[in-house]
């Protein structure tokens, strides 16, 4: 009625200059690119060092973003803003690829860091006598004279890899009775030949703790068989990593 003319969203579009448009096109790609992105990196980086202590900080702080991503979403749709509507979906979906490799990585590499980091350090452990180790052990320093009996080294073929098995004897010499078994993958021969670190003898031997596993178990059973040795603690022995110091 008074002479003003409607104009719609794509007239507006239009009514920019063609540097001008270019100009919005850029700054709309670069927030499309980098909003998603820093989700992403924030995900990863939660879980990598604040997960292992509070782990409800993290989910709740995933939760609220993409509760604001939702609700940008939303708006963008109701204003009709596909740019909104896209940048809001990228940052979802890097949420929750975040949380998925985040989840992954604890699983494999951040519960046993941790592990090792809170463990405890126990010096002279003697391998020729039954373990008296809780659970918390991380790293174990044998008695000086004890070694790795390569010669007794076993390979169990499984998932297309070698699971190598070796037992610790003690300064004495050999013994029927294993009670710590050195263990690796892909670094022995299917009889002898262990590989896996030093498998010789130390003046101090220094081992860190693995996580049971069924296929070295298997293994370990087999050795014991083949070589006729006692493991006492078969059902779950003690694996561990030699490391060379």
């Amino acid at each position: 009625d008074d002479g003003v003319a409607e104009v719609v969203p794509h007239e507006v579009w239009r009514s920019h200059s063609w540097s001008e448009r270019r100009r919005m096109s850029c700054c709309e790609l670069i927030r499309a690119t980098l909003i998603p992105w820093l989700a992403f990196v924030l995900c990863v980086s939660l879980f990598l060092f604040v997960y292992g202590s509070q782990p409800g900080l993290v989910w709740g702080t995933l939760a609220l973003c993409a509760a604001l991503a939702g609700l940008a979403a939303v708006g963008g749709s109701i204003l009709r803003h596909p740019v909104l509507v896209a940048i809001s979906s990228l940052t979802v979906t890097s949420l929750a690829l975040g949380a998925a490799i985040g989840m992954w990585l604890d699983a494999e590499y951040l519960q046993r860091f941790r592990e090792l980091v809170q463990g405890r350090l126990h010096h002279t452990v003697d391998p020729g006598e039954k373990p008296g180790l809780g659970l918390e052990a991380a790293v174990l320093q044998f008695m000086r004279g004890a070694s790795v009996d390569g010669k007794r080294s076993l390979g169990y073929l499984a998932r297309r890899s070698t699971f190598c098995v070796a037992p610790i004897l003690p300064a004495q010499g050999a013994s029927k009775k294993v009670f710590y078994w050195a263990v690796g993958k892909n670094c022995c021969d299917r009889r002898g030949e262990f590989r896996c670190a030093s498998s010789g003898s130390s003046d101090e031997l220094l081992a860190i703790t693995q996580k049971p596993d069924r296929i070295f178990t298997r293994a370990i059973r087999q050795a014991a068989s083949v070589y006729g040795l006692e493991a006492p603690d078969a059902a779950r022995p003690w694996m561990v990593a030699i490391v060379e110091h």
